[in-house]
């Protein structure tokens, strides 16, 4: 009996010998795709933004993605000026340098844009408030 099990174990892992552990699949961006990632567009604001990381994150832990494809696999959630930044970085660093970057990379990238822009516009806002006294 101990045999035959053995020997059903070893075809369902597409191995031999009795103590091989199963082969696990990579994720495909179809893996990842299918576990729902939410958009990015870079108009929601910083809580928008954690809210992509997070989210982001937790689809990487569903579909097992990995390292490698993190980066690729995020950007393919981008859209309206989120997409047109990612092209401006693959435009000036080439596709296969951001692509090489690690997960960590691209959130402390993002982050760091985004906190520049809200910024800016703070300051914008600070400054058409303080013109509009005339003095």
């Amino acid at each position: 009996i101990r045999a035959e099990r053995e020997r059903v174990q070893n075809e369902a892992n597409r191995a031999e010998g009795p103590n091989v552990a199963p082969v696990t699949r990579e994720c495909t961006f179809a893996d990842f795709m299918k576990c729902s990632p939410i958009t990015f567009r870079r108009n929601e604001g910083v809580i928008g933004l954690i809210r992509w990381i997070e989210k982001t994150e937790m689809v990487f832990t569903v579909s097992k993605c990995t390292e490698a494809n993190k980066v690729v696999f995020a950007a393919a959630t981008f859209q309206d000026r989120a997409l047109t930044w990612w092209n401006s970085q693959v435009a000036t660093s080439r596709i296969e340098v951001m692509t090489r970057k690690t997960w960590a990379e691209m959130k402390n990238v993002k982050t760091k844009v985004k906190r520049e822009a809200d910024n800016k516009k703070r300051k914008w806002e600070n400054f058409q408030g303080g013109s509009s006294s005339g003095g």
